[in-house]
């Protein structure tokens, strides 16, 4: 019954080792001249031989479905591997896309640092740092060994230059609510603490000839510089793309994001109390 049962029954099929069974087994093999006694089969000699060749189909078939099993496991676990290899290959081209982009942007401010410095006579050099123009770029941090720039240069550079371009001006023509005056770092994230993200708003430099963009994301406040190249163009510092006016900047961020994190800007940076930052740039 334990080794020709498959030939009578179902392979789940619960049989017990009775005579009828064996007979069961025996008539549907073909055996033929077999006897049942109480408790044996008495068999000739090459009705074994019979059995076993009525056994050899089985045997076949399961060695055929093993196969295709383990081959359907095999191309599953080679799947995923597969899927992740290829997930893998994605973030790392993604990391290496963003360190040539980063890299890419402060090689352009470098590369323009230079060229302004090769523009200036030797003499420049021999002399203590004269005030920037107002068409100059002044990337120097701030300190007073340095020479810090005033923050009425910053006001003036405002109002000769940058409010005839119509910078941060709305069509009202009055200021954006998302552009604030000369404001420090730690007044703007003092503002934004505690609103939602995506909130944002640009200031104007006090240290330097540009502005700032400080934007809320996902609890974290971020700042980046917003300058201007050789055509006047405006552009956030690390990324390619440049814009005719500072309004522009922000109109195209507010749909597609600072950088590949998602940081679009969504909501300007709500204000309360008297706007002493913005007075000294309209008088």
């Amino acid at each position: 019954m334990q080794r020709y049962k498959i030939l009578g029954f179902s392979c789940r099929a619960d049989v017990r080792p009775t005579a009828e069974s064996c007979r069961q087994i025996l008539a549907k093999a073909g055996v033929e001249g077999y006897a049942v006694g109480k408790t044996k089969v008495f068999m000739r000699y090459y009705h074994a031989d019979q059995l076993n060749g009525k056994l050899e189909p089985f045997s076949t078939a399961a060695t055929l479905m093993s196969k295709y099993c383990r081959g359907f496991a095999a191309r599953s676990k080679y799947g995923g591997l597969l899927a992740a290899k290829r997930a893998q290959d994605e973030q790392v081209k993604k990391l290496f896309n963003d360190v040539e982009r980063q890299a890419a942007g402060m090689r352009d401010v470098i590369v323009s640092l230079c060229e302004e410095d090769d523009k200036r006579p030797m003499s420049y050099w021999d002399k203590p740092a004269a005030a920037p123009s107002l068409k100059e770029r002044n990337y120097k941090k701030s300190g007073k060994a340095k020479g810090k720039m005033s923050r009425a240069a910053s006001v003036k550079w405002f109002k000769e230059v940058e409010s005839k371009k119509g910078s941060g001006i709305d069509d009202d023509g009055g200021f954006a609510s998302w552009f604030h005056g000369i404001i420090t770092r730690s007044d703007a994230e003092q503002l934004l603490t505690g609103k939602a993200s995506g909130t944002f708003l640009i200031r104007v430099a006090e240290s330097r000839f540009g502005y700032s963009l400080s934007l809320l994301f996902r609890g974290r406040c971020k700042h980046f510089m917003i300058d201007q190249d050789a055509d006047q163009r405006y552009l956030v510092v690390g990324n390619d793309r440049t814009f005719p006016s500072l309004n522009e900047v922000v109109s195209f961020h507010q749909k597609h994001p600072v950088t590949d994190d998602g940081d679009v800007l969504i909501a300007s940076c709500p204000t309360e109390g008297p706007r002493d930052d913005l007075d000294e740039l309209e008088r």
